[in-house]
Formats: structure tokens, sequence, C-alpha cells
């Protein structure tokens, strides 16, 4: 197994097939929890990618049980278990993908120490895939949070309309009358706001009056 190096970080590289350690690689970029190598393969626009290469190279693909994304590419893309933890391979171009998204330096030294120049059309492809991603959640916020605000301007557009309705007038009067006749009997139900002037004090009254 051959050893690659990064800022005194070992980066182990197969001697026979050259696929490199995605798990050193992340480990190297001080292992940002966003991207781990399984969580990055699991990503929309790196499926595309692997899509994209699996069809090329007529290689077998890898699913996961009872999914549609590509877990490992036959010769290109495994994840095996040694010593009692997972480790992620790569091809020399998937690992360049990989780095471009832990971040700037390293991605600086794979262009350099990994000889993927091969890699860099597919980062074009994955770059407008993340590119078309990043578009989509912006218009799904925008649509999400539109929607919230219609309610919003509506409960406010009918509060001012009713306050416009009541404006100006001095006294409002309600009544509502329940009138029921049975021999003989008429009973009337209102609730009368009424101001009296007959120099006493003002009154809101509500009665129940029988007329028999």
């Amino acid at each position: 197994m051959a050893i690659l190096n990064y800022q005194g970080h070992s980066i182990d590289q197969q001697a026979e097939t050259r696929l490199v350690s995605l798990t050193d690689l992340w480990k190297a970029a001080k292992r940002p929890a966003t991207q781990r190598p399984l969580a990055w393969v699991g990503s929309v626009p790196v499926q595309k990618v692997l899509g994209s290469m699996v069809m090329e190279s007529r290689a077998e693909a890898i699913y996961a049980p009872r999914q549609e994304s590509i877990t490992g590419i036959v010769g290109m893309l495994v994840t095996e278990r040694q010593g009692g933890t997972l480790r992620t391979y790569a091809t020399p171009e998937i690992a360049l993908l990989y780095t471009h998204d832990l971040g700037e330096e390293i991605h600086e030294w794979a262009l350099q120490g990994l000889g993927a120049a091969s890699g860099t059309r597919w980062l074009a492809q994955l770059v407008r895939g993340q590119q078309a991603e990043e578009q989509y959640r912006l218009k799904r916020r925008a649509l999400l949070t539109a929607g919230w605000a219609i309610p919003v301007v509506t409960v406010v557009g009918l509060s001012q309309h009713a306050q416009a309705q009541v404006s100006g007038q001095s006294t409002t009067t309600t009544t509502t009358t329940a009138a029921t006749t049975t021999a003989a009997t008429t009973t009337a139900v209102t609730t009368t706001a009424a101001t009296t002037t007959a120099a006493t004090t003002t009154a809101v009254t509500t009665t129940a009056v029988t007329i028999t």
C-alpha cells in the first residue's frame, strides 16, 4: 500500500488498484461533519456523476438495499471494514471530486498529487449539478416563505377592511331578533346598545322581553 502525504497526514493509496482512501482525506481535512465519505457519496449531485461514470465505464454499480442510490462501483468505489471501522476508497478521479467539497487547500494538493487530470471533466459536471441543486433549494425556500406570508397579508387586509367599515360611525346598534309565535305568545330577544341622555349616566343594557 502506498502512502501519500498531505500536510503531515498520511493518505492511503492501494498499490494494485490505485484507489485512494476518502476516509483519510476526510480526516486530513479536519473531519467536516457534513462531508463524511458515505454522506458525500449519497448526495444528489454526486449520485448523478457516479451514474454517468457507471454508464461510460460499464462497471457494475452497487446499490443500497431497497434504494436507488449508488453506494459503490466495482473497481472504482468501495467501502470495506478494517480493524472494526469502515473505510471508503475511490479512484483518483473520484477522490479529486471529493477534495473539491472538502476545501480549497486539499483540493489544490489533490490536483497536483493524485495525478487525476482526467477527473476535471467530472468535476465540471459535479459543479453544475451542485449549482442546480442550490438553485432548487433557494426556489423551494422562497415558495415556502411566500406560502407563510399569504395568510398574514389576508388577515391584515381583513382587519383594515373591517376598520374602514366602522370608522366615522358614532353609534352602532345591532339587533338580533328571534321570534316564535306559539298560541298567541311572542318572545323577542333583543340586544340593544342605548345611550340615555336624560341627565343620567350612559348604560348598555341587554334585555330579554316577553310579550303576552
